[in-house]
């Protein structure tokens, strides 16, 4: 199979040489020479039709340039900042901070977790200058006033202290204000 396809390919490559060697040789019959002039506008046009007309290598010189570009930018630029004492200040705490975000990203706390312990986490104190507000009474939960079917609860608001009657049903909380009375549906 190697073998025909090597002997195909060296017949077709020794067509095409002998065709462009019969194309370019001079002559001066001008049959020949008119014949000549055909296969070289026929092969012209084949090769436009086949790889276009339009330029090659446009979109490789656009590329080039913008690659080049960006290296003069990126060069110009380097240099201008090294070239200021200050910047270097600021190239320094740009790199400590990122090193430092880094860091904590891949820090790992010093206890391991355990499955099954959990671990309070005390929250911050609020600052001196806080306004404080008077400690609110605890929420009152009361038993339902309906039967398990329509369980409406008292609720105290932490805030205020006024008194709301509660239900939720399908993910709809129902409120109604002043402590629950049976018969509310």
């Amino acid at each position: 199979m190697y073998d025909r396809a090597l002997t195909t390919y060296y017949f077709l490559s020794t067509v095409v040489l002998a065709a462009g060697f019969f194309v370019i040789q001079p002559t001066q019959i001008p049959e020949m020479k008119s014949f000549q002039n055909d296969i070289k506008q026929q092969v012209s046009v084949a090769w436009q039709q086949t790889i276009g007309d339009g330029p090659w290598f446009a979109d490789v010189q656009f590329v080039y340039d913008g690659v080049e570009n960006f290296y003069h930018q990126a060069a110009d630029t380097t240099i201008a900042m090294m070239a200021d004492r200050e910047s270097d200040a600021d190239i320094v705490y740009v790199f400590g901070t990122m090193y430092h975000d880094i860091a904590e990203a891949f820090h790992q706390p010093a206890t391991p977790h355990v499955a099954g312990v959990a671990t309070t986490v005390s929250e911050p104190e609020p600052p001196a200058d806080v306004i404080s507000i008077p400690p609110a009474p605890d929420t009152t939960f009361a038993t339902p006033v309906n039967t398990y079917d329509m369980p409406w609860v008292t609720l105290r608001d932490n805030f205020t202290g006024q008194l709301y009657c509660v239900a939720i049903y399908n993910g709809t909380v129902n409120q109604y204000l002043g402590p629950c009375k049976t018969g509310y549906q």
